[in-house]
This record gives C-alpha cells, structure tokens and sequence, in this order.
C-alpha cells in the first residue's frame, strides 16, 4: 500500500491543534504509514503570524494565561506524555509558582514560543508510521487530479506530492486596497518591520481603535525607543525622539475598547440559554434573543452592586422577580446609578471637543477596572464574554434569520467585541499616557471622512482638515471572498470545489463572505455535498459559526472531526 498523505495548510495554532489531534488518532487506532505535509507562510511553525516568537514583548495577549493549553482533555490522549499547558510550561521554565501565573495576561512572543515548543514535542514523539514535513509555502491554489488533491503555491508553482486529505486552517486573508496608494499600510504584521519605513517626526492617522490599534501605537512608541515608566495611577511615557509627533486614531463609533475582566465562571444558568424553549431556529436577533442578552448584561451588573452593599441577588427563571429584587435595591439606595445600554455601548460625546470627551472616557474606563471592588458597568460588559459560547449554538450554520445575521456580523459583532474582549488594562494605561503627553490626538476620533487623493492623507470633518503622513489600516479583515487577495478560497470557488455561504429566506439572502462548511467542518459542494478530502477550522468558518479567533481548543472543534475522517479514509483505502 502506497503511503496516505495529508496537508495543513495554514500552521499557526489552529494547525497545530489539528496536527495533534490527527497524530492521537493515529497511534490510538495504530493505522498503516502516513506522511503530513504542514505548510506555513513563514518559518513559525506552530505559532503563526499573529503568535510568532520573534515579536516584541511589549505586544500582550488579550486571553489569561490559565485558558491556554495545547492539549485537549478528551480521548484519545495527546501523544505527548509531558503535554504541559502553558501556566506549566512557564512556571516550569521561570521556576515560579503556577498560582502566580494563573490570570495574568503575558506577551504573544511568549505563547507563541509555547506554541511553537508544543509542535517541537510533538515532532519528538511522532508515532513509528509517521513522518512530518515543514513546507515554508503561501498555497493560493488546489487542484482534484484522481482522487487526489494537487496544491500549487501562490506563485502557481506545482507542489511535488499528491493529498488524500487536506485540512485548511489559514488565518485572516489579505484584502484588496480600495485605493492604492503609497502612504496606506494595510496589514501592520510583524510590527518592526512593517513600520520601520516610517520616519520620526511624522503624522499617522491609524483606522481602527481595537487590539492592532494599540500594537500599532505601541509599535511606534515603545518600538522606537520610547519608555513607559510606571506611576501611582498608570504609565508616564519618556520620549526617544523616533516616535510620530502625532497619531490621530478614528473608528466608525470613535468609542475605545473597555478593559479585559478575567472573569471566574459561575454555575448560574444564563437568561439566554432560555432560547431553545421560548423560541425556534432561525432566532430573529433583536427580537427574541437580544431581550434574553440585556437580562444577563442587567443581572451582572446588579448583582456586583448588590455584593458592594453585602446583598444578594437572586437568581429567577422569571426575570419579573430579578427586576422586583432591583426596584427594592433602588428604594433602599436611591443614589445608585440605573443601569443604561445607552451608556455602556454609546455614550454621548461633544463634536465640539472630541479629544477631550474621548481621553475622558478612556480615562473612566481605567479607573474603573482599578476598582478595589469588581466594577458593575465592567461585570455587565463583561457578561457577554460568559455568554458568548451559548450564542455561538444558536448563530452558528444559519441560526439567525438572514437579515438577523446581517445585522449582527456588521453591528453587534464589533461592539461586543469592544466591550467584552478588550486589551489588559496595562495597555489601557499606556494609550492614556501617550494622550496625556500629547502624542495621540482624538480630535477626529469618529467617523472623519479619509480623502486618499493627494498624496498626503488628509482627515476631514466638519471645516477641519488634517494632513498625515501616513495612514494605518489597523482592523482585522473579516471574510469577504469579493475582497480577498491571497486566491486560495477564490480559486476553489472557481473550480466549483466549494460554494459561499448564504443564509436564505423567501425574501433575502445574506452571504458572509466564507465558504460553506458542514457541521463536522467538511467544505461544502456546490451540491450541497460534503467534500471527502477537504476540510476548514478556524479563521475560514467565521460566519457559518461565532468567534474563532480564541486560542480555545473547545470553541467550535473541527479538529476532531477532521482527525476521525482520516483515519476512516485510511481505513476505507487500506482495505479497498
């Protein structure tokens, strides 16, 4: 028998899940000779782009230490007998206690080089009828050639070996610039190298005011020479003389991200988990689940309210008796503040004085997660975060009517990402040092308009006008085949491979931008088909399921389903 061969393509840590679980598989069911083919675009096996090893230190992680972990906890079991999770790595190398290390947030050079060890221990422990190859290849093309797959570079270059199974894990795909233009960086990773071109002294106007917003800020900064001298209430910053003398930062909101709460998981069932029986697939967002959603957001905020005054909080099936609790809890403390969704998701700003209102409420955001007590307006942005596995059930593979989808892809996506999913305060910190110094400027914070038609980049609103230099793009792109560049999901829609992804109802059809997977994460036919040898985890389901960037080996688990289906085509080929 000839031997079966596999690829990944795309290894950063959603390839090294599938690797590890595929190599479990393989010495649990001790199949016949295999050959993996990993391909990654650069030389961090494991870790990836967003993880590598080599950035600076100063770029941190926004997922606790404790949630970290390799391996997975379910049969069968990893084939690394030493499959230590990150919090045993590092207390391990630093000779520390575990307990120190638990909620705190470290550097992503740091978990990428656990990542990129875990693939190591991996390689030192490979089953006997296992071999591994590492491909440094960018793969923008597959083609079907006898019941194998044939993988061609994004140079069209022809890879000499032939797949039986090929799982696709790539990361967030390059889109078209709108408009081309020299002074647009549009992707800032690795940091050092895709902003050394940018000289002291100069403008840059950043698009985007989330995670890679602030590396770009830090990028600048501190990358240049810049120091952050911790203080009393945060950072003083110490200018090198490299740094921009502005950064103007702008979003369609203008609204900071809040600091990330490390919130303990608590047993109590959630108002949204009520879905199921009060209503049926497909679920209309703002009609049917978003009410259940402000009932846990309204729960966590009183219920850190009451603990300040040492009261409880009941928890009711019927929410009627929670809110009878909270109208007793006013009478008895009037001066307490009503909860508003207004103001936790849009508070009110002066257009007259943008900077100002902005370095405000960044400033009352930090002060709030340094609370001695755990902050109600943080508990209940926080809320979605304990919520948010539940509604990846009821959205995922159409589970929201198609304009429902809509709707919450372009508007609730992003602001609970903002609110739930912030950077570590320490972070928070230093963007306000750097407003307090003089060097961000929030004058054009929401919404300017961008003119691209001279060669500077010029920021417009109202009658004002500022010239920059340069203009970063600093949003994540989300999936958007009419957008990308890289070709490789462009190309098996074009081979008819695959199909997009559309969620339809009599009257409209919304189509994310991904390409349409199965439950087990088999692409899709235009058949409505599973395809036999092609599968995706990761980054490219976004939009059939919810929120896979998190290093979480739980949160939509392809990998297994994948592992489990080529060991059955090992099978299926051994005995044909």
């Amino acid at each position: 028998m000839k031997t079966f061969s596999v690829a990944i393509i795309g290894f950063g840590p959603k390839g090294l899940y599938a690797l590890e679980r595929l190599l479990a598989f393989i010495k649990a069911e001790k199949t016949h000779q295999i050959s993996i083919y990993v391909f990654n675009k650069t030389s961090f096996f494991g870790s990836g782009d967003i993880y590598r090893s080599d950035q600076p230190h100063y770029l941190l992680m926004n997922y606790a230490n404790e949630n970290i972990n390799s391996w997975y906890k379910n049969e069968p079991e990893p084939i690394v007998k030493n499959a230590e999770s990150y919090v045993e790595w590092k207390a391990r190398k630093e000779k520390i206690q575990q307990e120190e290390l638990l909620e705190k947030f470290s550097a992503r050079a740091e978990v990428g080089e656990y990542l990129e060890w875990s693939f190591q221990q991996l390689l030192e422990n490979l089953p006997k009828n296992c071999s591994i190859h590492q491909e440094v290849i960018e793969i923008g093309d597959l083609q079907k050639e006898n019941e194998k797959i044939q993988l061609f570079s994004t140079s069209t270059e022809k890879y000499h070996v032939k797949f039986d199974q090929v799982m696709i894990t790539t990361g967030h795909q390059r889109h078209k610039i709108e408009k081309n233009h020299s002074q647009v960086i549009p992707f800032i990773y690795p940091v050092e190298k895709k902003l050394e071109e940018i000289l002291p002294n100069k403008t840059i106007a950043i698009k985007g005011l989330g995670l890679t917003f602030i590396d770009a800020v830090l990028a600048l900064t501190e990358g240049k020479g810049g120091k952050f001298t911790k203080i009393k209430n945060g950072f003083s910053y110490q200018f090198s003389g490299s740094e921009p003398k502005k950064i103007i930062p702008f979003s369609r909101t203008g609204l900071p991200m809040f600091p990330k709460l490390n919130l303990k998981d608590e047993n109590l069932p959630s108002y949204l988990s009520q879905a199921t029986s009060k209503f049926s697939r497909p679920y209309d967002f703002e009609k049917e689940l978003f009410p259940l959603i402000l009932q846990d957001i309204l729960f966590a905020y009183y219920k850190s309210f009451f603990q300040q005054k040492n009261e409880k909080l009941s928890y009711a099936e019927d929410f009627k008796k929670v809110e009878q609790q909270i109208e007793k809890f006013h009478q008895k403390y009037p001066k307490i503040e009503k909860f508003s969704w207004k103001k936790l998701t849009n508070p009110h700003f002066s257009t007259e004085n943008l900077h100002d209102a902005t370095a405000k409420y960044l400033s009352f955001l930090i002060s709030e997660k340094e609370k001695p007590r755990e902050s109600p307006y943080l508990m209940a942005a926080s809320a979605w975060k304990k919520i948010s596995a539940e509604f990846n059930e009821l959205y995922s593979f159409n589970g929201l009517t198609p304009k429902s989808q809509e709707l919450f892809d372009k508007t609730y996506f992003g602001l609970f990402n903002r609110i739930a999913f912030g950077p570590p305060v320490k972070n928070l910190q230093k963007i306000q040092a750097l407003v307090e110094c003089g060097i961000i400027d929030f004058s054009f914070v929401k919404n300017p308009i961008v003119d691209l038609n001279s060669e500077k980049v010029q920021l417009k609103k109202s009658h004002e006008i500022v010239d920059c230099d340069y203009l970063i793009d600093a949003r994540i792109p989300k999936n958007d085949m009419e957008k990308e560049q890289s070709g490789l999901f462009k190309n098996i829609i074009q081979h008819k491979f695959g199909r997009l992804n559309k969620n339809k109802s009599d009257d409209f059809t919304y189509i994310p931008g991904n390409l349409a997977i199965s439950k087990k994460g088999d692409l899709l036919e235009p058949s409505g088909k599973p395809d036999a040898q092609i599968s995706l985890y990761g980054t490219p389901t976004e939009g059939s399921v919810y929120d896979n960037d998190t290093l979480s080996r739980e949160r939509n688990n392809f990998a297994d389903c994948w592992a489990q289906k080529a060991i059955q085509a090992i099978k299926n080929k051994t005995h044909a």
